[in-house]
């Protein structure tokens, strides 16, 4: 079996703990990545919004420090992404450098507060993107860097959904009508996220799954989106290494195998492989 994840935050804690896929304490280890042919896996680095230090310097020490480590593993593929857009200093201009130095492949504008670029929904959902932010979702366009909308406020969806002339994603983000979280998406948001052909990840952070979660809750959230036209827009962002807490039944990245059995129980198998792996397979043109 092979999966395509949108979401990680194993390049941030491996850095700060200076560790490897030997720690089991990880969602992804080497012992759950055993279960798979091929793990293709969005991999970010976490800039806080409120960041005082060189955002651009951090993201750099984090990846020249994961990368070697992430290419030991036969079966990882990391691509650079990132969760936060202080990562390049409020200047746009940088993301030029590090799609050349690192190939970075998603960028993330905001998280949970507010930083040059944007509005994270839970600091202010009327908030958007400041000028900056514009000017950097531009940048991305033209180097090829997908926007990613995952905590971004409802105003900055709008923002993007003016700016952009490509697809955009959702990494990590599920279902508001489903479970009423604001880090969740709204029907319609999907909907335009779908008919631009871009993608959205199952998240697996209880928080925004619902109360006292199982891997079959999260169910609930795929159905949603199916419903809403994204039977090929659908992938899974499980925000492993990055949530503190996982739905029960869930140990760690070897449990995608379980996640799959679910989905093609519910749904199909071709439903589930499309979740899995093929969405996002082809949606950035990697593996077979």
């Amino acid at each position: 079996m092979k999966f395509f994840d949108l979401h990680c935050d194993t390049p941030t804690v491996m850095f700060a703990k200076k560790n490897g896929f030997d720690d089991s304490t990880m969602h992804i280890n080497a012992e759950g990545l055993k279960k798979f042919e091929k793990a293709y896996q969005l991999c970010a680095v976490f800039t806080a919004d409120e960041y005082k230090e060189s955002g651009f310097e951090y993201f750099r020490s984090v990846m020249d420090y994961f990368l070697p480590v992430a290419k030991k593993a036969d079966n990882f593929v990391p691509i650079v992404s990132s969760e936060g857009g202080r990562c390049i200093d409020g200047n746009p201009e940088n993301l030029i450098k590090l799609k050349k130095d690192y190939g970075l492949r998603v960028f993330g504008l905001v998280h949970n507060g507010e930083n040059q670029l944007a509005c994270g929904g839970i600091r202010d959902n009327k908030k958007g993107l400041t000028q900056t932010g514009e000017e950097a979702v531009k940048m991305c366009e033209e180097l090829g860097i997908v926007p990613d909308c995952s905590h971004l406020s409802d105003a900055g969806f709008n923002d993007l959904v003016r700016i952009c002339k490509k697809p955009f994603i959702a990494t990590h983000s599920n279902c508001r009508s489903v479970y009423g979280k604001q880090r969740n998406l709204e029907d319609d948001q999907l909907r335009e996220i779908f008919r631009r052909g871009g993608l959205c990840g199952l998240n697996l952070f209880p928080d925004i799954i619902c109360d006292d979660p199982s891997l079959e809750d999260l169910m609930k959230h795929a159905e949603k989106m199916l419903s809403l036209g994204g039977e090929d827009c659908i992938a899974i962002g499980g925000d492993l290494d990055g949530i503190v807490s996982v739905p029960k039944g869930f140990k760690d990245v070897g449990s995608y195998t379980d996640i799959y059995s679910l989905l093609a129980s519910e749904f199909s198998e071709s439903t589930a492989e499309k979740i899995m792996y093929k969405n996002a397979a082809k949606f950035f043109g990697i593996g077979e």
